[in-house]
């Protein structure tokens, strides 16, 4: 679980802004949105709001390209350009992360700095008391000693290691790749984050649905949420793979195998003889909402998903099915979402909200519960507020004269 966010000077984000997971907020309602864990309440959702190009999805983008370089970065070379997207005016100024999370049921803190050249500063942090204690610190401006291991139960393990490491390559990444024991749990927490939106585009497994219960799951959670399907059906079927090769200047189309798939057909509800649709007949937001519940199955009880533009192909009460849905679930996962709908606000509880700004081109979070706490007056129907443009970040083509 993610209990805090930094990051600096990128894309539009210049100086230091935080997104924080932490329950803030003493509102009666909204319990079912909060995990406790070492004495610490996190939200299970949050979301983002605010106009075009403010920076919701550049936020998103943070902590997904965190996610990659944590996973990818060993594979770089002496040779290699790390992608880095600086705000405009500094150009030449590192780029900075920062997460604070639990994984493995400890405290850590993590974090690097880096240029399109190498990473300039590295380190991690553990709580295995109140108290933290560093695992590692890396500086790569620094001629000698650029690892420092201030605890030497960590130096042992980690001194060696470190030799292995380039200035393009996350000292994480490499130690992981040579079986630390001491950083996997940093290294496996960023495995657990998804960005939903990517994996729609992946075909779903629809032979799962061969277990019953999941079956009638899917199917409960279809006619709650007012789709007209009334069951499922499995065919199956044989898929052959085609491979092309050029022949004397002729393009020839040559079967290779044959590979068994499971199409999934939905049955509608109609009031003279039910219809049956093939999945990929079916319209993109019935199509979504599937895929949606595949991907909810499917993951860890601990993952964190970012979804961007969550009321894309769905009408806003299949928005709130969908969070009631991810709150009912028996995990500690959380979903960090950007929206356009002030109205999805009206669900959420003040502290579930991060207003994003933008002034002279610099992106802002500010989380609604330091708004709403000096103002009694703002009461829990917060999207109305912000469609009022009483909260702020709201753009003026909506306001009436």
């Amino acid at each position: 679980m993610i209990i805090e966010f930094k990051l600096k000077n990128f894309n539009s984000y210049k100086n230091e802004e935080i997104l924080k997971f932490e329950k803030k907020s003493k509102e009666s309602r909204g319990e079912q949105f909060i995990n406790q864990q070492n004495n610490i309440d996190t939200l299970k959702i949050s979301g983002l709001v605010g106009v075009n190009g403010s920076g919701k999805t550049s936020l998103l983008s943070a902590l997904n390209f965190m996610k990659e370089m944590v996973l990818n970065s060993q594979k770089h070379n002496i040779d290699t350009n790390i992608k880095y997207s600086p705000f405009i005016s500094t150009p030449d100024k590192p780029t900075e992360f920062e997460i604070t999370f639990f994984s493995n049921n400890k405290k850590y803190i993590y974090g690097f700095s880096y240029t399109n050249k190498k990473i300039i500063k590295e380190y991690a942090v553990v709580y295995q008391t109140q108290k933290p204690t560093e695992i590692f610190l890396r500086n790569e401006n620094k001629t000698n000693k650029k690892f420092e291991f201030s605890n030497r139960k960590y130096e042992k393990e980690l001194k060696i290691l470190s030799k292995s490491v380039i200035p393009q390559t996350l000292m994480l990444s490499r130690a992981v790749q040579l079986n630390s024991a001491t950083l996997k749990p940093i290294y496996d927490f960023f495995t657990k984050l998804f960005v939903a939106n990517n994996l729609f585009n992946q075909p779903p497994d629809f032979s799962l649905l061969k277990d019953s219960g999941l079956k009638e799951e899917l199917l409960d959670v279809l006619t709650y949420a007012d789709f007209s399907i009334k069951d499922l059906e499995l065919v199956k079927s044989v898929r052959e793979e085609i491979e092309y090769k050029i022949n004397n200047e002729e393009i020839i189309k040559q079967p290779t195998k044959k590979v068994p798939v499971t199409d999934l057909i939905l049955i509608h509800k109609h009031n003279k003889a039910d219809l049956k649709i093939n999945f990929n007949g079916e319209s993109s937001g019935t199509k979504k909402f599937i895929l949606l519940f595949f991907t909810l199955f499917k993951l860890n009880k601990d993952s964190i998903i970012l979804y961007d533009e969550i009321e894309t192909s769905f009408n806003i009460e299949i928005v709130e099915f969908i969070i009631n849905y991810f709150t009912k679930k028996d995990n500690k996962s959380q979903l960090l979402f950007t929206t356009h709908q002030p109205e999805i606000l009206n669900y959420l509880r003040s502290d579930q909200i991060n207003i994003i700004e933008k002034e002279d081109s610099v992106s802002k979070i500010i989380n609604l519960h330091n708004i709403v706490k000096n103002n009694p007056k703002i009461n829990k129907n917060y999207g109305d507020y912000y469609r009022e443009g009483v909260l702020g970040g709201f753009p003026n083509v909506y306001k009436e004269d």
